[in-house]
């Protein structure tokens, strides 16, 4: 029966498991005592309607062709010489120093508050 309804493109057969056409489990909720009569009503409710154009989007992929490309880098390219801080103006080194004051001032922040313990379980 079930190589009857795979041969009809009703369901189809993943590792020795029925599922619906398209992959899908059987819905739970057809109507119906066994696999059989909940397929048959299911499609039966189906027919005529056409899938979304959005969930049929949602159910193919591509993949495009891949290509590899070879680039000869000089190994002075990627190598840093100079600290980042040594080329900033004075503005960024003083933004700099400020955004560090700030982590310093929140980690200290941080140690002072009093954790709180809770039937042996530490929450800081």
């Amino acid at each position: 029966l079930c190589q009857e309804y795979v041969r009809q493109g009703k369901c189809v057969l993943i590792g020795g498991k029925v599922f619906m056409k398209d992959g899908s489990d059987i819905p739970r909720s057809a109507a119906g005592r066994n696999f059989k009569e909940k397929i048959d009503n299911f499609l039966a409710l189906r027919e005529g309607r056409d899938t979304p154009p959005h969930l049929v989007n949602t159910m193919f992929f591509g993949s495009e062709d891949l290509a590899e490309f070879q680039v000869e880098v000089h190994p002075s390219s990627y190598l840093v010489d100079q600290e980042i801080e040594d080329n900033a103006d004075e503005e960024d080194k003083r933004a700099l120093a400020r955004a560090y004051a700030q982590v310093e001032e929140l980690k200290n922040a941080i140690k002072r508050k009093k954790p709180a313990r809770f039937d042996g379980v530490e929450i800081p």
